[in-house]
């Protein structure tokens, strides 16, 4: 009797996981052979940098600091009191967002286009 209840129960068990459907199952993307089988939207620009023209001005002479989120500086300058500071910045593309420090002071700027200008002001 054993043994036919073993059998039952393995040849159940057997017609269960065997009908399973394979639903983990994902097509990964057919990677071209070629550039010229390579598809593109129109609107992809490839470039993997922008260009920032940045004017600061200071309340007082000091050095000035632009970096990203992690704290990285893309630039430092030294300021002079009342007097703009204008330079071309090179940023990756991605970047929509910058610090900007000076004397103890940050405030964090949205990239809109391709100039920033930022005046600090005594606190």
């Amino acid at each position: 009797m054993n043994t036919r209840n073993l059998l039952i129960v393995l040849g159940i068990a057997f017609i269960f996981f065997s009908c399973r459907k394979d639903r983990d199952i994902i097509e990964e993307p057919k990677t071209p052979e070629t550039m010229d089988a390579l598809q593109v939207p129109a609107s992809f620009n490839w470039k993997t940098t922008k260009d920032i023209t940045v004017t600061l001005t200071g309340f007082t002479s000091g050095i000035a600091e632009i970096t990203n989120d992690q704290n990285q500086a893309y630039h430092k300058a030294y300021l002079t009191v009342d007097q703009a500071y204008t330079t071309k910045i090179t940023l990756p593309a991605y970047e929509t967002k910058v610090t900007l420090k000076f004397m103890g002071l940050s405030t964090e700027v949205t990239l809109n286009g391709a100039t920033l200008n930022h005046q600090f002001v005594n606190p």
